[in-house]
């Protein structure tokens, strides 16, 4: 019984991205195309616990709030990348911290307009009905025994290692999207790589504890996404609806048998579907670039932020106490 509810879910999360595609083609406006759609519907309905701490209202206006500031950046502020991406994670980060809540896919919603050049009123007005349309869903499957209600409890956290952490995560930000500007190779910074980031510079983010495979699902399901446009769309010459269905099909059921609810990496296998046929083929390895130094620099904050203080560094007495007594590498790693 837990099988079907699991598939019904699994179903629904794909037709709902399959329907946002199949939208923007026949009314021939790519704006509509938002490929975090697939990490909210992955997370919220496929999930047995929603990855967020947040409340179906404060999702709806965190997401909008993402999505206007996306918009008005890309459009009414003429400054270079850099800053642009810059302000609209930072207000992200302010905006999440003041509500108490992880609704981490709000950073995605707002970087996206701005890397794409997004100049329609549709895009927010997008963000906000697909968000809608998640939202409805999942209160459905609640209502009728389809997947249990999440317990929201807002937790307080420290202003100062907050701080640090927002600090830290800005700085990179920035490294990275100066590293993709000069390299001309934008997908370095794709927004769910952000948001994959984001997720695991949290002390208790189970992608943090879990690095390699993290990063080895964010690639492979940029491999599905991109295989399958050049394959369903270039190759048999289909529409992109049935390509984003296949790739949505094939990501989401990846995460579920490898029991990863990483929802970034399904937004990831949908993100091809908004990239010229002509530079496609980067989009991969390009990825994996960002991963990699996305990955790697969540990984070194984690062991000398969150490891490094709890084992007070190697220099007090109380610290080769526990090093006598316990495996190192297990005790460094954890």
């Amino acid at each position: 019984m837990q099988n079907w509810k699991l598939h019904i879910k699994a179903v629904s999360a794909i037709l709902t991205v399959t329907l946002m595609v199949f939208l923007s083609e026949i009314l021939g406006e790519k704006e509509i195309l938002f490929p975090e759609t697939a990490a909210l519907a992955f997370g919220a309905l496929v999930s047995e616990k929603m990855p967020w701490k947040v409340t179906p209202v404060k999702m709806m206006v965190l997401m909008t709030i993402a999505g206007f500031a996306g918009f008005f950046l890309s459009v009414y502020i003429p400054m270079p990348l850099t800053i642009k991406v810059t302000a609209a994670f930072v207000i992200c980060c302010t905006a999440l911290y003041f509500t108490k809540s992880t609704m981490l896919p709000m950073i995605s919603a707002a970087i996206l307009p701005i890397i794409t050049h997004t100049e329609s009123i549709l895009y927010p007005l997008s963000v906000i009905i697909l968000t809608s349309v998640v939202i409805l869903q999942q209160f459905l499957f609640e209502k009728i025994g389809l997947r249990q209600p999440d317990e929201y409890r807002t937790e307080i956290t420290a202003t100062k290692s907050e701080l640090i952490r927002t600090g830290f995560l800005t700085a990179v930000v920035i490294a990275i999207t100066i590293t993709a500007s000069v390299l001309n190779s934008i997908y370095i910074i794709a927004p769910p790589l952000i948001v994959a980031f984001a997720e695991c510079s949290y002390k208790d983010s189970p992608a943090r504890k879990t690095p390699l495979s993290s990063a080895l699902c964010l690639i492979a399901c940029a491999l599905i996404g991109t295989i399958s446009r050049l394959l369903i769309c270039s190759v048999l010459s289909l529409s992109l609806t049935a390509g984003v269905f296949i790739s949505a099909a094939a990501s989401m059921y990846l995460l579920i048998i490898l029991e990863k609810p990483f929802p970034p990496a399904a937004a990831l296998a949908i993100l091809p579907y908004l990239i010229s046929p002509a530079s496609l083929t980067a989009y991969p390895f390009e990825i994996t670039a960002g991963v990699t130094l996305f990955m790697l620099s969540s990984f070194l904050f984690g062991r000398f932020v969150y490891d490094g203080k709890r084992l007070n560094f190697p220099l007090r007495s109380e610290t080769w106490k526990i090093r006598k007594g316990a495996d190192f590498q297990d005790e460094i790693l954890l």
